[in-house]
């Protein structure tokens, strides 16, 4: 108990923070824990001693939260929508700071942005006679604090905005977008059960073709599979696994080629619906995705696909896929935030030897909602993913034009028969008589 090996211990100690603007008071020697494991590059990020770092910060809870895991429950988003930054009222008095401005905080690290609160319930700490303020900052934050407008609807199957140019449909919104990082994919279909448990789409009869895959295609049922492919990549064997679902479209090829008003709905935020009420089961969207996505019920005579889970996002929580994914695989948030953690990913792949890597998110449909990671980016057949797919609303707004002008034709040709009989009346058969020579009219000729 009493080793002299021992770094720590037994009895309690005091140490200052790593990064303490004050020195340790009672151990010059020893100021900070002595058992702490230091990680290669760790020093190099602290500003220990550095005078260019003079101020202390202190993080804590405002709004009872589970983390990252609910900060955007709308009702707690409500309640603290922003980071913000506590500062004592000298010390904002000293840099000049009003109530309500935005100040930045920053580290060795990095820094954010915020805004000030001024307060007088932070009081500054003499130590070793010299004034050490400390600021506070919230420990997590709602950072969609316009979530409720995100189901706001942008563009709707049949009718005219669904022609538009999405760039003129933008809404200044948020716009969400999954990531899956192929190369960092067990398999284990963690995702595939919790998109069946959370939509409720019962249990298929299954058996084993010669393949880790559980199903051979999606299905009504089935709205996320995950596929396996064995592919030799020069003389090694590589498993190229792809998580196929609904990608979400920001030009949405099925949405184009629906003909029932209502059947399918673009979102705000880029997801893609079915709203099945309104589906006439003919099938034009199946066709209509380059992606192949969309399967047809024979039973119910409705089609059907991954719909991100819009509830959970509606109510501020991921897509059951992306909470249930234990590897990290699946990331969720802004496509803005995923596109540039695709590009990081890519740039990992890149030092790693991966130097085809690339970022799947198809021009062709205006880039979709659900982007991929790939490990071989030359090699996309491989993955079953289309090289070039495209979705144009021309065709449709070609066959809406012929379809005008065929009711023009139709309205003109009624418009002419009600003219006719108005002006000439209803035409009468004339009664003509024959009489064969030497009989009676209608006589039989023998």
């Amino acid at each position: 108990m009493f080793s002299s090996h021992l770094a720590d211990g037994p009895l309690s100690e005091h140490y200052e923070p790593v990064e303490s603007p004050s020195p340790n008071v009672l151990h010059d020697n020893v100021p900070i824990n002595p058992v702490i494991h230091w990680y290669d590059g760790a020093r190099e990020t602290l500003a220990t001693g550095d005078d260019d770092f003079p101020y202390a910060c202190t993080v804590y809870r405002v709004v009872e939260r589970e983390h990252f895991v609910t900060s955007n429950v709308p009702l707690l988003v409500e309640a603290m929508p922003d980071f913000f930054v506590e500062v004592p009222e000298g010390l904002a008095a000293e840099k000049g700071i009003p109530n309500g401005s935005q100040v930045r905080v920053w580290s060795k690290r990095g820094e954010v942005q915020g805004t000030a609160i001024v307060t007088k319930r932070i009081k500054p700490l003499r130590v070793n006679g010299k004034v050490v303020w400390t600021v506070g900052i919230p420990v997590h934050w709602g950072f969609r604090p316009d979530m409720a407008d995100t189901l706001s609807i942008r563009r709707v199957s049949a009718s005219p905005d669904a022609y538009i140019p999405i760039d003129a449909l933008r809404s200044g919104g948020p716009t969400y977008a999954k990531l899956v990082d192929i190369g960092a994919c067990i398999g284990c279909k963690g995702c595939e059960v919790a998109c069946k448990e959370w939509n409720d789409l019962g249990v298929e009869p299954t058996a084993n073709f010669g393949s880790y895959q559980s199903h051979r295609d999606l299905s009504p049922k089935t709205w996320l599979l995950m596929r396996f492919n064995e592919v030799e990549i020069d003389g090694n064997l590589n498993w190229l696994i792809k998580k196929d679902a609904c990608l979400h479209c920001e030009d949405p090829g099925c949405l184009f080629a629906c003909p029932a008003p209502g059947a399918i709905v673009q979102y705000t935020n880029g997801i893609v619906d079915f709203n099945q009420e309104n589906c006439i089961g003919c099938q034009y969207c199946v066709t209509g995705c380059p992606f192949d996505i969309p399967r047809f019920d024979v039973h119910t005579r409705k089609v059907s696909k991954c719909n991100m889970c819009v509830d959970r996002v509606e109510a501020g929580l991921e897509p059951a896929c992306v909470k249930t994914c234990p590897t990290n695989a699946i990331s969720w948030g802004s496509k803005h935030d995923m596109l540039a953690l695709a590009d990081r990913k890519v740039e990992t792949l890149n030092s790693r030897g991966y130097q085809n890597a690339a970022v799947y998110n198809p021009a062709g449909v205006g880039g979709t909602h659900m982007m991929y990671v790939v490990p071989h980016g030359d090699r996309l057949e491989d993955y079953s993913l289309p090289t070039d797919p495209t979705a144009s609303p021309m065709p449709m707004t070609g066959l809406g034009f012929l379809k005008r002008i065929g009711a023009y034709l139709m309205g003109f040709g009624v418009l002419g028969v009600v003219g006719h009989f108005l002006r000439y009346g209803p035409e009468r058969l004339e009664e003509h008589e024959e009489h064969e020579p030497g009989g009676d009219a209608g006589a039989p000729v023998a």
